[in-house]
């Protein structure tokens, strides 16, 4: 229940075969940075980025530097009793320390471990047990969610929740430095007005600046949004959140901005098509911490959204998205202002992806396997830098084979401490009214949010059934000048457009007026319809090569299909 929903609409896709062409491995050159700290200028040789990619089946972890460089591998240790190690791990801001839950396949029985990563050694464990939250015949479960940050900004206490059948839940805050640990439970005085079931499960999503955000799922299988609830350490108070209803999140740190994949009835919607994946989030949103506020920024009434990420700095949000009605997934990149800036090749298969100042990371799967036994080969770790325009990424790293790595934490050391070199930003969207905390106001942050941009729900396209790639036609902008007036300065970088890719658009260029449309990808095969100049496409299938030509198979406006040919020599589809 607690795993993201990509996972269940992974189960639900067709094979997707990795192109070897998109990449070409190309490394980046160690940058030598200059850090403002304490108004004191130091100069450091140091990677443009760091990751470290997490392995479940064997509990090894690779720290990667920019250009494939293999800076360290360790193997997380098993605990004694357990023999099996968790899907995801939780790493600390500074990569110092890991957070893992291990168990046992035939007990169930699970500890929870800290190990510290500078002299590789367990910092400290966790059992149900030593908590006193287990039984024998109702054993509990500790709940980790491994992208959010559990850890305090300075890296001495981190939190996490444990839930046990019928007997309560606890939301639990260890204190490295004194060896002790604070609790909130459904019973204490700060919970009893929410009325929250006792079997309810709590799952922290962030604990930064003295607050503990979490989000209680419901003991039956609803959709969300979710009950949610931020703990304030210092007023030892409870308030309502709206910035983490749902586990499909992403936070930005320097602005504590967070965008969540969410169902909102307000909204245009075809939620009867999604029986399959239970419901479908029509929408994105965005939590904005200095008002308190979450509203929509982008909808489609034909797909349902999951897997957000900031990427470029926090300019862009990269998310995928599925299509009942054609059963594929595609992963957009979608602007604050509420635009489709483009599309990835739906070849390219994403595993888990993290935000860097100029684009993003990503580790690519091609298997399909979900045992050790099934994978041949290992995984891809990819970067692309938005700033030479939208691209598959070049290669970085490939694990060994026989591995199955996915990214579990990234520093971009362009960034720390420098919150200059935070990029401009848009202003937000906003497609419907925003719902609002009840927490008070976090002091001010170092890089004050953009405004938002009011755009009425009656202003916004959302045409029921779209070709894809294209999600929604882009929003007009109303400016409201008694709130906000957009910078005029602020330029989005430039894209430039992918190749044709099935499942893509493509533009017919046909100099003298039409194009023939064939039954089969041959010159002499018969000719079943023409298009006219200037159409646009849907990529159905290809390529092929034939008589010197690339062939792509296509539909047109009015619905003819057939086979046409790729561009090479003025004439033919290119690009969309």
């Amino acid at each position: 229940m607690l795993r993201k929903p990509r996972t269940a609409f992974v189960l639900i896709t067709v094979l997707f075969a990795m192109c070897v062409g998109l990449f070409t491995a190309a490394a980046q050159t160690p940058t030598v940075i200059t850090i403002d700290n304490s108004n004191q200028q130091q100069t450091q040789q140091a990677p443009i980025w760091e990751a470290w990619l997490y392995d479940a089946f064997t509990g090894g972890m690779t720290q990667v530097a920019a250009g494939g460089v293999v800076t360290r591998e360790i193997v997380l240790p098993l605990p004694l009793g357990s023999d099996t190690y968790p899907a995801e791990v939780a790493v600390s801001p500074s990569g110092r320390f890991v957070a893992y839950v291990t168990s046992d396949s035939v007990s169930s029985q699970q500890q929870l471990t800290l190990w510290g990563t500078v002299l590789n050694e367990v910092i400290s464990s966790y059992s149900p047990e030593a908590l006193g939250v287990s039984s024998d015949t109702q054993p509990a479960r500790i709940y980790l969610q491994g992208a959010a940050n559990i850890f305090s900004d300075d890296e001495t206490s981190f939190a996490f929740s444990v839930s046990t059948l019928g007997l309560g839940w606890q939301v639990i805050v260890s204190d490295l430095v004194s060896d002790t640990a604070r609790n909130i439970n459904g019973a204490s005085p700060q919970m009893q007005p929410f009325g929250i079931p006792v079997d309810s499960i709590p799952v922290v999503q962030r604990y930064d600046d003295g607050r503990v955000w979490f989000t209680v799922l419901p003991p039956t299988e609803d959709a969300p949004p979710y009950n949610a609830f931020v703990w304030d350490l210092t007023t030892d108070m409870v308030y309502t959140d709206v910035a983490y209803p749902t586990l499909d999140t992403d936070t930005l740190p320097l602005t504590g901005e967070v965008v969540a994949a969410l169902p909102d009835d307000r909204l245009p919607n075809t939620k009867g098509d999604f029986q399959i994946v239970q419901t479908q989030s029509n929408s994105l949103q965005v939590y904005q911490p200095g008002t308190g506020a979450r509203f929509p920024f982008y909808a489609d009434a034909a797909l349902s959204f999951f897997d957000p990420h900031f990427i470029q700095g926090g300019q862009l949000v990269l998310a995928s998205s599925y299509s009942a009605t054609e059963q594929n997934l595609y992963w957009s990149i979608l602007s604050r202002d509420g635009r489709l800036v483009g599309t990835l090749p739906t070849l390219v298969r994403i595993e888990s992806v993290w935000g860097l100042v100029d684009g993003f990371l990503y580790v690519v799967d091609p298997h399909e396997g979900t045992t050790e036994e099934e994978i041949a080969e290992g995984t891809t770790l990819l970067y692309v830098d938005l700033t030479q325009g939208l691209n598959a990424g070049t290669v970085q790293f490939t694990s060994a084979p026989g591995t199955r790595a996915r990214i579990a934490w990234v520093r971009d050391n362009r960034v720390i401490n420098d919150f200059a070199l935070m990029p401009p930003m848009l202003a937000w969207a906003q497609l419907a009214e925003p719902v609002f905390t009840s927490a008070p106001p976090l002091p001010a942050t170092p890089v004050p949010p953009p405004p938002t941009v009011i755009i009425p729900p009656t202003a916004v396209v959302i045409p029921i059934a779209t070709a894809m790639p294209t999600l929604i036609a882009p929003p007009t902008i109303i400016v409201i000048p008694t709130t906000v007036v957009v910078p005029t300065t602020i330029i989005l970088p430039t894209v430039t457009p992918m190749g044709i890719t099935v499942n893509g658009s493509a533009r017919v260029n046909a100099p003298d007026g039409d194009m023939d449309v064939r039954l089969e990808p041959r010159m002499d095969a018969e000719v079943n319809a023409d298009l006219t100049n200037g159409d646009i496409v849907r990529v159905l299938g290809g390529p092929e090569s034939a008589d010197n030509f690339v062939w792509w198979l296509v539909r047109g406006p009015d619905g003819e299909e057939g086979w046409v040919i790729e561009d090479t020599n003025g004439e033919g589809i290119v690009p969309a």
